[in-house]
Parts: C-alpha cells; structure tokens; sequence
C-alpha cells in the first residue's frame, strides 16, 4: 500500500485525506492521500494519524469486497472507517474521542456497536465551539468487537443490510436494540 504524504493543503477542497483505489493502477500511485489540514484546530499529530487510519479503512473495505465498497451508500462507506479510526486512534491515543457527530453520512454507529452505553461527551474548541462526540442518545447496543463488524460489511451497501448481518451473524445479549440504533443512524 501506497500512501503521499504531502505538508500542503489539499487543492481542490477542505479534505485532509482521501483513497483512490484506482490511483494503484500499475503499483505507481499511491493509493492514499495525506494533507495538512486546513483547520488549525485540527492539526495536530493525532489528526494525522486518525485521518491515515480512517484511509486505510477504505482501503481495507474494498481489498474485502470491492464491488461492494463501490456500489455502498455513503452511509455505510465513510461510517466503517470513522468506527475503525476510532478504535485503532484510541490505542495510540487512549484520550481521542472520535469524529464529532454532525457530518453527514460520517456516523458514529460503530462506535455504538461496541462501547458501552452513556460514554457519549462534548469537547470545547476555543473560538469554534462544542462538539459532540460519540454515539446516538440513546444507544442501548454494546459488546460487538471490531473484527465482527467489519466481517459483516460483506455483502453489504445499506445500513439495513449491515444491520441485518450483525443481528444474524452473532449473538449479543444487547443485539434486541439494533433497529434503534441504525434507525437513529439513518435519519442522523
């Protein structure tokens, strides 16, 4: 796998990264795409790394099932990687806290898979404000691990059908509650 890394701006946009899988063609491109962010609140090493992480989850997605990946609602192909950047960043940085709620189809339903009711929180931005971070409101789903939901994204290009694997798939004494929860993520 091929990744640039480049300490600029992205041209065209405010993204700090981006996969392009046709960009390895021939094994000359690279892959996957690093910029330095355009927001300075959003800078910092942490950022860099969750954003890698969260590119080489889609990456990961389409070496799976690549038609999938391609043929997937937006929902369900940028809500994988946001799950897998939470949970690997926090490794490194045990104090990240996630993507902040409010970009649209980036959900944090994986998050809600796996952590524990009630750790949902806000964090202060000097000069920007609150964020949220963290799952649904009311997010009564825990215990799946990440091997699980990333094993059934296989077939998968809605949330209903993801929804659908996890409850058939494998047991979980919380798994009752996952209409709510992709529910919730569908109109969030």
């Amino acid at each position: 796998m091929k990744l640039g890394a480049y300490d600029f701006k992205h041209p065209d946009s405010n993204t700090v990264a981006n996969h392009a899988p046709l960009r390895r063609l021939f094994g000359i491109g690279e892959t996957i795409h690093i910029y330095r962010s355009p927001n300075p609140h959003f800078s910092s090493s942490v950022d860099t790394y969750a954003s890698t992480i969260h590119e080489l989850a889609h990456a990961v997605h389409w070496d799976m099932a690549a038609s999938d990946y391609r043929n997937a609602n937006d929902n369900v192909s940028e809500s994988w990687p946001v799950g897998v950047q939470w949970v690997l960043t926090k490794m490194i940085y045990p104090n990240y806290r996630g993507r902040p709620n409010g970009t649209p189809n980036y959900t944090n339903v994986v998050m809600d898979l796996i952590d524990y009711p009630g750790t949902e929180y806000t964090w202060y931005i000097p000069n920007v404000g609150y964020y949220y971070f963290g799952g649904a409101p009311i997010d009564q789903v825990e215990g799946y691990n990440i091997l699980q939901v990333q094993n059934t994204l296989i077939g998968v290009r809605n949330l209903v059908a993801w929804k659908n694997n996890l409850f058939y798939q494998y047991e979980n004494n919380t798994k009752n509650n996952l209409d709510a929860l992709f529910i919730y993520w569908a109109n969030n």
